[in-house]
């Protein structure tokens, strides 16, 4: 009897063993899966803004950008940037301000916003702090329409090295966050993503992206903000009930934490723990607990080896995703060298195109001349005929190249700018235009123009190529009419227009319109090598304005272009003077 008590004690101290070596090993499965998913979003998150601070710092050491942002030209070097929110996904704009916090140019422009002191945002004072890339914490940001953001700030660097202005890219938080929503979690699991401050600005259980929570009364939340690493079982101040929460410290000093209510953390747990208490139960009845036992602790530990096999499958899942983000953002780097190098083959570009095509071009125009001239008595009709294609081919190619090399200084030649009046530059360009119109019935409608801000040299080349275009194009028409005037200005930019009754074109090819080499007209219709109006384009662009056309095919065509008036003519009223 006594040895019968004496079994019944020892196996009931073993049950309980065995019930807590499997309860502790089960606890520590579930809270390790938790861990693992926070270490996987910790791990994307930080491959984000690792890419985000690469992109913006390949952008903001381009030689041409850094070398505008050092004249002050911050407009012309916005300009650079102003497919980059449509060319990346996530980004909401890009802007510039001086090592002050002056915010001096901006793409896409938001009114009101350049002049504006932005000193007090944390971007700017964490850049300065050592000049180094910093990545702010999220804020909801002033202009309209207002919606939370994060922001990359870059220093600029002039060619000595000595910072000439703040490349800020800003991404909307409502797209940058959309590779947390395909993370593996459980139905009442939830993912935080925390900023340095300890506010969310993505809660994975929240379908508005408007709110910054606070999070940083829960103590998992402090923890991480002190970068520390871990998982617990607390009580959630929001819900006042016990939850699981996961926490690790990514880049910059944001983090991830996951929380899930312990009773659905521990459920697989708690229902292998019952069963394994009715187990024992029917162990005790039926007078087999050894067998019994053995079994139904095999059967979890079986258990218990299956959840370590899925924890160590999701450790590896987040070994081979970190190598991946590695690889990638090696290939990003990559591309940033290889856009670097282009960059600089291009700046070689104008000095090839002169040195190494002229010269054999002047060969073939001068051989020409030679043999018409020697050969003459010799030659067919049709090797006369041949003789003058080459000849006339070998000079439109001299002017297609000295046109491309016009194009090309254009982008490299250093603005003077002056107020200029456009009255006599326009009165100046027609004068050019006196062999063109000779002997034509061309009735000319200038209207009265206002003084702008500019380079004279660059505005009388837009003229001199939009008026020389009205011309050329009109030369069906008699009479031809050719109109330049000034609309009503838009904000402080007078709106210029040259219209003209010619042969016009079809609006759906006016993408192509201002791009180089791009005709709408063949060559035996009208002459031209297709340049000016990309140097239309291009000059006006160094402006900060912009160039559009409206026409219709044989109803002429009507160029708009937008300049900064001078304070007196900003609110001078449009008129027309025949």
């Amino acid at each position: 009897m006594l040895a019968l008590v004496a079994s019944a004690i020892a196996s009931g101290a073993v049950m309980i063993q065995v019930y807590r070596s499997v309860e502790r090993e089960l606890t520590e499965s579930a809270l390790a899966r938790r861990l693992a998913i926070a270490q996987l979003a910790a791990t994307n998150l930080t491959e984000r803004f690792s890419g985000a601070t690469a992109l913006a710092t390949s952008l903001a050491t381009r030689v041409r950008f850094a070398d505008l942002v050092s004249q002050g030209q911050w407009h012309e070097a916005v300009q650079i940037m102003r497919s980059v929110p449509s060319d990346f996904a996530g980004v909401d704009r890009v802007f510039l301000s001086d090592v002050h916090g002056t915010l001096k140019a901006d793409t896409p422009v938001l009114e009101g916003a350049v002049g504006k002191s932005f000193a007090y945002r944390e971007w700017y004072k964490g850049v300065t702090r050592n000049w180094q890339p910093y990545i702010s914490a999220a804020y909801r940001r002033a202009a309209l329409p207002q919606r939370n953001v994060i922001a990359v700030a870059v220093p600029v660097r002039g060619r000595g090295g000595e910072v000439v202005g703040i490349l800020v890219v800003q991404s909307e938080l409502a797209t940058f966050f959309d590779w947390a929503r395909a993370l593996p979690l459980g139905p009442k699991e939830s993912l935080n993503v925390v900023d340095a401050n300890g506010r969310a600005p993505f809660l994975s259980a929240s379908r508005s992206s408007d709110e910054l929570v606070d999070l940083s009364a829960i103590a998992a939340v402090q923890q991480l903000l002190r970068g520390r690493k871990g998982v617990e079982v607390a009580m959630d101040p929001g819900s006042g009930s016990e939850q699981v929460f996961g926490f690790v410290p990514a880049a910059h000093g944001w983090g991830i934490v996951t929380q899930e209510p312990a009773s659905a953390a521990f459920a697989a747990r708690d229902n292998q723990l019952r069963r394994l208490l009715v187990g024992y139960a029917l162990i005790a009845a039926f007078g087999a607990a050894a067998f019994a036992f053995a079994g139904m602790a095999a059967i979890q530990r079986g258990r218990v080896k299956a959840e370590r096999d899925a924890a160590a499958q999701l450790e590896r899942r987040v070994a081979e995703r970190t190598a991946e983000l590695n690889v990638a953002r090696r290939e990003l780097e990559e591309r940033a060298r290889q856009l670097e190098a282009i960059n600089k083959e291009l700046e070689s570009f104008s000095y090839s195109v002169s040195h190494d095509l002229r010269a054999p071009l002047r060969h073939i125009h001068g051989y020409a001349e030679m043999l018409a001239g020697d050969a003459q008595s010799r030659l067919s009709e049709e090797g006369k005929r041949c003789l003058q294609v080459i000849s006339e081919a070998g000079t439109e190619m001299a002017q297609l190249i000295d046109d491309l090399l016009a194009f090309s200084r254009m982008g490299r030649a250093e603005m003077h700018e002056a107020e200029v009046d456009l009255d006599e530059l326009v009165q100046g360009a027609i004068r050019g235009l006196e062999v063109e119109t000779r002997g034509r019935d061309i009735r000319w409608s200038i209207g009265r123009l206002p003084r702008v801000r500019g380079d004279p040299s660059m505005l009388k080349q837009v003229y001199a190529n939009l008026l020389g275009n009205a011309v050329k194009y009109t030369r069906p028409r008699n009479p031809a009419l050719i109109e330049v005037g000034c609309a009503n200005a838009e904000d402080d930019r007078a709106v210029l227009f040259v219209k003209d009754n010619g042969v016009g074109f079809d609006m759906q090819y006016a993408g192509k319109l201002f791009g180089v080499f791009q005709r709408l007209h063949g060559a035996d219709e009208f002459e031209g090598t297709g340049v000016g109006l990309a140097s239309v384009r291009r000059i006006i662009g160094r402006h900060g304005g912009r160039v559009w056309a409206e026409a219709a095919t044989g109803e002429g065509a009507s160029f708009y272009f937008t300049l900064k008036a001078s304070a007196p003519d900003r609110k001078r009223q449009p008129g027309v003077a025949t």
